[in-house]
């Protein structure tokens, strides 16, 4: 029987394919050369040996799961996987709609954030799913969705296999260690341009930079900025050799990532010692991040871009934000830059990358007149400045292609991004501009030409953007480089960093192989002698900790909506609790008819005392709950958070303590968070019973207040009024209308004494 239709696998295809059937393997394969094809592959293979198993398929995008969607429809022969036998899930279908198609399918094509609430709920099992393809796999680090399905999906599958997909890890040795331990790697096949099998399939890409002198213009306004930077460098230098000589930065050149890692080790140090001196170099680091990206605008984008970032630091100066802000615009350095990009009209000197690129683009039209071309961006604001460029030119046909989100007035839709390829892949478009979000895997095979608008510092980024071309015939990759700015750095650290990440990978690769030979060896001499720490130790239990049955699993958690992206949720799934996500209307996590919860950061924390919220949303839980709990999570300084009187936070700890007699919990973390709420719940005896949209009273005056602001029309207020004009509910009940009318008005009057005098019948009233 033949599995597949227009397709015929390629070798190196072939040879991963044989290399990850029996473990999870990680493929590092450059962008357009077939990813997709080993997991179609490995799909039937494995749907082959378990018939009554599923597959799933995650993809960080909608429009790249459509993408997987479409070829394995068109490629996988309908008598072995009919089409009907496979489904997209998307967060326009409801969760239940999700569980029913579940069930009816073998083969599943998800994002990770929806699946993860279904597994979250316990809606999907993942007990049934043979094999899960992680494409994009670089993005499995921190808290992104792929982790904890992961980690869901080994703890549950009765036979499990993962395949991840990507056309680089990472950018050092950390980042690529991350992803291999979180998703449980045990195998890595590699692949490069030149590696052979690969060669005869890749076509020639030329790639260029191309250097541009900024104006002087520019240079008068940068030399000022710099200056402010150079001078803060020295300054928070001084300061670290009096907090801590350990604590350095280069003082030639010192990153973003530097300094924001600075300042962490500097909140860390206030807790046990709140010196002067170190809340300085933290306010020192804060500015140079700001002045170093004012000037990264003016390099790369121009006037316009650094116009809007440094017209903002000046307003937020003028209003006191922060001590910060205003040292920046009180620095005569700051008020000779911004008077001089003020003197500027942003049509009159634009950036000259402006008119490079135009060229560019016109002479490769030229050259082809149908060429495809893409031209990546990292603002949005310079991205509606190229489409205002190219309106004028009748040989380009240009489009925006953005994200989701609603930035700068922009957004696209996840509907309209698959539009948009689609007519871009049609001819409809001939050049397209993009930001970040066109990176990852998007399936557009004949771009003739990629241009960079500036280099990107990641290795994972320059790989997915040079990827786009290159795929079916020859292509070119241009980068745009201004002279003796900062676009230098990163082209050349992101050169470096692509070396680097083969050469890690071929050392993991070694490790993972040299482990796997050792304890193979270690297995059969055990076995030998007939006693193995599997049968005396490992395998018990494995059986008991590993799957989590139904009589094991503790009490269900109601969790309001909100909450359902928190890793807490994820660790309370991982402690045996079930969950229950509700829109709540007082606290977010309620582990039963007594106990409620309201969660906090720290920073919400803190805004909520500014802001007002935090009292009224005490005083909902305090009348819902009999065991009302606030729990404050975070492991900074809370009092250096925001510029905020360290008085007003003990005083609102205060009266949430004794005039509310609420408890609060400061924790550190999710996983320490989660624990107090697993001794909680195994303290408590009582079912869940909680009504979420009731709140119970407990003091008689609010019992007495509660009940008449029931009444209909009449509310909190009224209840109040009412109460202390006649003393009690009875006498209430017994007032004339005419009484009533003078505290609540004529109509209100009526209508509650025609509640209070209507006799009741069960059939109702007509």
């Amino acid at each position: 029987m033949s599995f597949f239709k227009n397709f015929e696998p390629r070798l190196y295809q072939q040879t991963i394919f044989a290399s990850a059937l029996n473990k999870n393997t990680l493929v590092v394969l450059p962008t357009g050369l077939g990813k997709t094809a080993i997991s179609m592959l490995l799909v039937v293979n494995r749907l082959k040996k378990y018939p009554k198993s599923k597959v799933l398929i995650l993809a960080p995008t909608r429009p790249l799961v459509n993408q997987h969607y479409d070829s394995f429809v068109e490629k996988i022969d309908m008598n072995f996987l009919h089409p009907d036998n496979m489904v997209v899930f998307t967060g326009q279908i409801k969760a239940e709609k999700r569980a029913e198609l579940w069930n009816d399918s073998r083969v599943i094509f998800s994002t990770p954030q929806g699946l993860e609430n279904d597994v979250l709920t316990s809606k999907i099992k993942l007990e049934e799913v043979s094999l899960i393809v992680f494409d994009e796999a670089h993005r499995a680090t921190g808290d992104y969705s792929y982790v904890w399905l992961a980690f869901q999906y080994k703890k549950q599958a009765k036979n499990s296999l993962i395949l991840a997909l990507t056309a680089s890890p990472g950018g050092d040795t950390d980042s690529i260690r991350e992803v291999i331990d979180k998703l449980y790697i045990q195998n890595i096949e590699i692949r490069d341009k030149n590696s052979p099998d690969v060669k005869p399939y890749v076509k020639e890409t030329n790639l260029k930079w191309v250097e541009i002198e900024l104006p002087v213009e520019f240079k008068e306004i940068l030399n000022p900025l710099k200056e402010m930077v150079k001078i803060r460098v020295k300054l928070i230098l001084k300061y670290l050799i009096q907090i801590n000589p350990r604590l350095k930065i280069n003082p030639n050149y010192v990153s973003k990532k530097d300094l924001l890692i600075l300042q962490g080790k500097l909140q860390g140090m206030i807790r046990e010692n709140p010196d002067p001196e170190i809340y300085s170099a933290i306010s020192i680091a804060a500015q140079i991040i700001k002045l170093q990206h004012a000037i990264e605008l003016l390099e790369t984008q121009g006037v316009g871009a650094a116009r809007i970032y440094m017209d903002g630091i000046y307003k937020d100066g003028k209003n006191k934000t922060s001590k910060s802000v205003q040292n920046i615009i009180n620095d005569v350095n700051f008020r000779i830059a911004i008077s001089k990009i003020w003197k500027l009209e942003d049509s009159s000197i634009n950036h000259p990358k402006l008119k490079k690129l135009s060229e560019i683009v016109l002479r490769q039209l030229k050259k082809k007149k149908d060429s495809k071309i893409i031209i990546f961006n990292n603002y949005r604001d310079s991205i509606k400045n190229l489409k205002k460029m190219f309106d004028n030119y009748d040989d380009v046909k240009s489009a925006i292609f953005v994200g989701q989100a609603k930035k700068k007035g922009m957004g696209i839709t996840q509907k309209k991004q698959i539009q948009l390829i689609k007519e871009f892949r049609e001819g409809t478009y001939n050049v397209m501009l993009m930001s970040s979000v066109g990176e990852e895997g998007l399936d557009i095979p004949a771009v003739d030409l990629v241009v960079f608008y500036e280099p990107v510092p990641s290795a994972i980024r320059q790989i997915q953007r040079a990827g786009r071309t290159g795929r079916n015939e020859k292509g070119e990759v241009i980068i745009l480089v201004a002279k003796d700015t900062k676009d230098i750095a990163y082209f050349w650290a992101t050169k470096n960093k692509q070396k680097k990440m083969y050469s890690v990978l071929e050392n993991i690769k070694k490790e993972i192989e040299e482990k796997i030979f050792f304890e193979s060896a270690s297995e059969q001499h055990l076995s030998n002698n007939q006693i193995t720490l599997n049968d005396s130790i490992q395998t018990p239990i494995n059986k008991k900790n590993n799957k989590i049955s139904e009589k094991e699993q503790k009490k269900t958690i109601i969790v309001d909506t909100r909450e359902k992206s928190n890793r807490i949720v994820k660790q309370l799934v991982d402690k045996g609790f079930k969950i229950k996500l509700e829109q709540l209307i007082t606290g977010d996590y309620i582990l039963n008819d007594k106990v409620g919860i309201e969660f906090k950061t720290q920073k919400d924390f803190i805004d909520s005392i500014i802001d007002g919220r935090l009292f009224s949303q005490a005083s909902r839980l305090n009348r819902a709950f009999s065991n009302p709990l606030i729990i404050v999570q975070g492991e900074d300084d809370i009092y250096s958070i925001r510029n905020i009187h360290p008085n007003a936070i003990i005083g609102a700890i205060s009266t949430l303590s004794f005039s509310f007699r609420i408890p609060i919990i400061f924790t550190k973390n999710a996983e320490d968070t989660a624990y107090l709420f697993t001794t909680i719940a195994e303290r408590q005896e009582q079912k869940l019973k909680y009504n979420p949209h009731a709140l119970k009273p407990k003091l008689i005056q609010e019992e007495q207040e509660f009940i008449v602001a029931s009444i209909p029309g009449i509310g909190k207020k009224l209840s109040k009024k009412l109460l202390e004009t006649f003393g009690n509910i009875t006498n209430i009940i017994n007032a004339s209308e005419t009484e009533l009318e003078k505290i609540i008005g004529k109509s209100k009057s009526r209508k509650m004494k025609e509640i209070f005098n209507l006799r009741y019948s069960k059939e109702g009233f007509k």
